[in-house]
């Protein structure tokens, strides 16, 4: 009894000492692989784009993509994005996004950003160009992996003065209505990034138009009606934004 109590203890005793060999190794051997065989990821700038600008908060929204690749067999998680906006090479605003985002082995991960930049001289109105630069920071397990990107853009101001931007017509609407029912249009979600919308033109789709920013229709036919909003700035551009309504009897 004595005999089978020793050897019980003594198996378990090696089981603990093999789970715990196989817990080191697991440790050591991607440790020694990313010591010998590591190899820097590439970050790289995929897309950056002004989406609009606020002359009255003096802001402008900046839309920028990223592109992580990790040439390692090991998951790269990524814990943050650091960098700064230059406008003809004067800083402007600070880069810093908490990503949070996993890289697969060998493979790439896309990380999209859209900041709210503070401009209080509206530099990015008369400016030339507009660069980014920063860096990724990531983990391999405990050891550390980073890259460098960088990016520029022209400004719609840049060469001879400042550029118009169009506006963007939005229209919200429902989709099916009866035939005689009163349904709202509504087009206040158009806006100018750099201005002011100045008129809202209706097209019904019935061969009748209105004026305004909230219009009601009651349509005398069934069908499908295709709705068009024009909208106007303050520098005399224009979009057009469509919506299809379907229009039954009512039952």
């Amino acid at each position: 009894m004595d005999i089978f109590i020793i050897m019980k203890r003594k198996y378990k005793a090696l089981l603990v000492s093999v789970s715990v060999l196989a817990v080191i190794l697991l440790i050591v051997l991607p440790s020694l692989y990313l010591v010998f065989r590591y190899s820097k990821p590439e970050t790289t700038v995929e897309s950056m784009h002004l989406i609009s600008t606020d002359q009255g908060s003096k802001t402008f929204k900046l839309g920028l993509t990223l592109q992580v690749y990790n040439p390692n067999n090991l998951r790269l998680r990524l814990d943050r994005i650091e960098g700064r906006i230059l406008i003809d090479d004067e800083e402007i605003s600070p880069i810093y996004d908490l990503s949070g985002t996993s890289v697969p082995p060998r493979g790439s991960s896309g990380i999209e950003l859209v900041m709210i930049v503070d401009d209080s001289s509206l530099k990015v109105l008369t400016g030339d160009v507009l660069r980014i630069e920063g860096r990724s920071y990531g983990k391999y397990l405990w050891i550390k992996g980073s890259s460098d990107f960088e990016e520029s853009m022209d400004l719609p101001g840049s060469g001879n003065g400042i550029e118009n931007l169009p506006p963007v017509s939005v229209i919200n609407a429902p989709l099916t209505a009866v035939v005689l029912e009163e349904v709202e249009f509504d087009g206040s979600l158009s806006m100018d990034p750099d201005g002011h919308i100045t008129g809202h033109h209706w097209d019904m789709g019935d061969g009748t138009t209105d004026e305004g920013e909230f219009v009601t229709h009651r349509y005398e036919r069934s069908g499908l009606y295709t709705v068009k909003l024009t909208v106007n700035d303050d520098d005399g551009s224009q979009d057009t934004a469509r919506h299809e309504i379907t229009v039954r009897v009512r039952p």
